[in-house]
């Protein structure tokens, strides 16, 4: 939602590129902070935090979640804007999300903590690409 405000604020209006935006942002949060959460689940356990659910010992179904939001999360960033986008920005984003796909791919068959940091580590890379693109082709 601070997306969504803020671009009303700075546009008077929210049009189909501020949910554009706010469905690559909201889409992004899911397999960033699950993992991060598979990564810490004893931590926050001790501390008292149920940061996953109860019956997903293996982490099974918080992996299919990654898996899920990081297809959605590819899908919405190669989602045509106003105008629609060239071949350099399909591709550019294309790399970007195969980029994504490949560490989550990873942590999907796996339980190893250090994939989930991987993951971690390349949504902060990928977001910043994902949105300087977005910047870069901006119609």
């Amino acid at each position: 939602m601070p997306t969504l405000i803020g671009w009303a604020g700075a546009a008077a209006t929210i049009d189909r590129q501020a949910w554009f935006l706010f469905a690559v942002l909201f889409a992004w949060q899911f397999p960033h902070f699950l993992a991060i959460a598979l990564m810490y689940r004893e931590d926050y356990s001790q501390a008292g935090y149920r940061m996953l659910p109860r019956f997903d010992l293996a982490s099974r179904f918080t992996r299919a979640e990654i898996l899920i939001f990081t297809f959605l999360l590819i899908s919405a960033t190669l989602l045509p804007g106003p105008g629609g986008h060239g071949i350099v920005y399909t591709s550019a984003m294309g790399l970007a999300g195969l980029f994504m796909l490949y560490h989550v791919g990873r942590l999907v068959r796996s339980t190893s903590k250090e994939l989930a940091r991987r993951v971690v580590h390349g949504s902060v890379i990928y977001l910043p690409v994902v949105l300087g693109l977005m910047i870069a082709w901006k119609g």
